[in-house]
């Protein structure tokens, strides 16, 4: 329990919310000076501007503060100066929800500032009629996001590593987790099938927070201006050299239960891979005595090469963790996600079948149909439609729905619990102390748990219109209408309008993941070749695309299973197409665990021929699914070939290297199963 609640505040946005809170308080003490509308209305545009905050925006941040502070201050303006005119209003909506849409094209973080556009301006709209100068509105709300924004870029100069060595420290957890989840694989009757599929989730969930972390060390490599290395870099390497030692697969794990180990070995096989755990999170400083025991154990069984590579793996990464290598050729041509520019921009606004452009006219015409939802209702809070049209959209069918049913849920226990604290009648010094609490809360969990921060945002409206002197219990109802209506709509949209159902996108995916595996299996097989032991960038590249492949593939099959049934014929088939593909990485890991061996030139001539009749199989199948093109061979050729080939194989290896001619096996039986889906699921 303690190292759950430990996992959880770790994960959670502590910067960011304390910021946020304590620029809370700070505003909420001007009372004597301000009035409680100008106040909450800094904290509003406080609040804007920290959800456009990022690791993106501190790259040239006075040129992105520059950029938020025009943005806001023109959703804001054009809000308070077109509203009397309905039909002007509408168009201005309209068009500038759209371009506002398509600037993740011109970077990241151009996205995130967009959005929060959209959501000041929704602010403004309901900010209008509470204030006596409405032109005044504007002004506070870019004077609040400046304050934050001022404030968050002291915070950076003075921690510029904070974001990464958390997201670091994220993936070594991470890593510790899969470890462990690996060593209830040797529990009495454990279900196999189960444990790899959880497997499976963990290596996503690394994969994704590598790729996250690599954005990072390229945001800190853009800021310090040309130099390359850093310790941050060094750690993420060793990252990811551990995380393809703990997923390499020695043997088939779903047969596991078939080795009949004997209780005991299997105790002390599920210990070792704890403590390995422990050492990964530094929970155990003892990384000899932990080695020496995997050591041992892998000498008390000389007649089970699979374990015993598997227990040389847990002593290997002991060895990196005592001693970390020395990584050449620092790999700073890092993929960017910085976007296309202006240009880019320009190409993707005159190019309606895209992905971007579909989700983009799919908001805009949102946000015309919300409006004239609220005109036709004559009441100023039901602006809060707009604002869900806005948040729960989504590109994809599967996060539209989630947020949907998260927001839905959040906002309906926020109100409940706001007409609970309205009866207590709270002096303004405790209110202020509350309002602070409940921002901090809500940055704290909006990337966590959204449908918690949606809750937390709805208690301090319900609390800010308390203070205001509305009729609190009236306005939240309409509120709880709103955002359900919103939510709807958002959801409808998603479903029938220029929808981007994911089975269009299968081909695709399975397409890319075939050509990073071969990537990755001829990679490996040219470090065999050479006896080549070092991270070379070429090789760290192919393996890292693997893993993203097979991360992105089961993201994408969870995307087809929230999407409606008849969306999803060839998900089956992608099913048991994302378990062979990461069967066949984690046995590519497996025999990548060899480079270090000393292996005779005749026998990895013939490990190299054999991993280029799986090369050119992996080929002709990307080739199959890009162009059409048939594969050169059948299953049953595939097969015979490598048997043959193994037989010439075996009689070279000697000793323990003899598990290389079972691990080819099983990436021979992994190709094989990969075609027979490809040939039957209709891709």
């Amino acid at each position: 329990m303690t190292q759950t609640i430990s996992t959880l505040l770790n994960q959670l946005d502590w910067p960011r919310a304390l910021r946020a809170g304590l620029l809370t308080i700070v505003f909420c003490a001007l009372i004597p000076w301000l009035d409680s509308d100008t106040i909450l209305t800094m904290v509003l545009g406080l609040i804007a501007a920290g959800l456009a905050d990022g690791p993106d925006f501190y790259r040239q941040p006075f040129a992105s503060i520059t950029m938020m502070l025009v943005s806001f201050s023109l959703a804001s303006l054009s809000v308070t100066l077109l509203f009397p005119y309905p039909w002007l209003f509408a168009l201005g909506l309209v068009s500038s929800t759209y371009l506002f849409m398509l600037m993740p094209v011109v970077g990241q973080k151009y996205g995130s500032i967009a959005l929060s556009s959209l959501i000041v301006a929704v602010y403004t709209m309901l900010g209008y009629h509470s204030i006596d100068e409405p032109l005044m509105q504007p002004l506070w709300l870019v004077t609040g996001a400046l304050i934050y924004a001022s404030s968050a870029l002291l915070f950076d100069r003075a921690f510029p590593t904070l974001s990464l060595d958390k997201q670091l420290r994220q993936m070594y957890r991470q890593l510790s987790g899969y470890a462990v989840c690996k060593a209830r694989l040797f529990q009495d009757g454990a279900n196999a099938q189960e444990i790899l599929q959880q497997l499976r989730e963990r290596a996503a969930a690394i994969s994704e927070r590598g790729s996250q972390v690599r954005y990072g060390l390229f945001l800190q490599q853009q800021r310090r201006r040309g130099q390359i290395g850093s310790e941050q870099m060094d750690t993420f390497f060793l990252g990811q050299l551990l995380f393809e030692r703990l997923s390499a697969a020695h043997f088939a794990y779903s047969d596991i239960q078939r080795l009949q180990l004997k209780p005991r070995l299997r105790a002390q096989v599920r210990q070792v891979l704890v403590d390995l755990s422990r050492c990964i999170t530094n929970d155990e400083n003892n990384l000899a005595a932990v080695a020496q025991r995997a050591k041992a154990l892998a000498g008390s069984e000389p007649d089970s090469p699979a374990l015993i590579g598997l227990l040389d793996n847990v002593q290997h990464c002991i060895e990196l963790l005592a001693e970390p290598p020395e990584f050449p050729e620092p790999e700073h041509q890092f993929t960017t996600r910085t976007g296309s520019g202006l240009i880019g921009y320009i190409k993707q606004s005159l190019t309606l079948n895209t992905n971007i452009n579909r989700h983009a006219l799919r908001v805009s015409s949102l946000m015309l149909i919300g409006y004239g939802a609220v005109l036709l209702s004559g009441h100023e809070q039901a602006f809060w439609l707009m604002l869900s049209c806005v948040l729960v959209t989504k590109p994809n069918y599967q996060d539209t729905k989630s947020r949907f049913s998260q927001r839905s849920i959040g906002t309906a226990v926020g109100i409940l619990l706001a007409a609970l604290l309205a009866q207590l009648y709270l002096p303004w010094f405790a209110a202020s102390l509350l309002l602070a609490a409940l921002v901090l809360s809500f940055f704290l969990f909006f990337h966590h748990n959204y449908g918690l921060a949606v809750c937390l945002i709805t208690l301090f409206v319900g609390l800010s219109l308390t203070l205001q002197g509305s009729q609190g219990g009236q306005v939240l109802v309409i509120r709880l209408v709103a955002t359900l209506s919103g939510s709807l709509m958002a959801l409808a949209a998603l479903r029938w309008f220029w929808p981007d159902w994911g089975e269009k996108h299968t081909k695709g995916a399975v397409a890319d993941a075939l050509l990073h595996g071969q990537q990755y299996l001829r990679s490996v097989s040219l470090q065999l070749l050479a006896q080549q032991s070092d991270e070379l960038q070429e090789f760290r590249m192919s393996r890292y695309y693997s893993q993203q492949s097979s991360a992105h593939l089961l993201r994408h099959w969870q995307q087809l299973m929230a999407e409606p049934q008849s969306k999803r014929a060839t998900s089956p088939q992608l099913y048991r197409f994302i378990g062979h593909y990461q069967n066949f990485v984690s046995h590519t890991a497996a025999l990548s665990a060899h480079r270090t061996q000393q292996i005779s030139p005749k026998a990895l001539k013939e490990i190299d021929g054999i991993c280029q009749l799986f090369c050119n199989q992996l080929g002709s199948l990307h080739a199959y699914l890009e162009k059409n093109q048939l594969w050169q061979a059948s299953v049953n050729d595939l097969t015979t070939d490598v048997a043959l080939a193994n037989r010439r194989l075996l009689p070279l290896l000697q000793g323990s290297e003899q598990i290389i001619a079972f691990q080819l096996q099983l990436l021979a039986e992994d190709v094989s199963r990969m075609q027979a889906e490809i040939s039957e699921g209709g891709w």
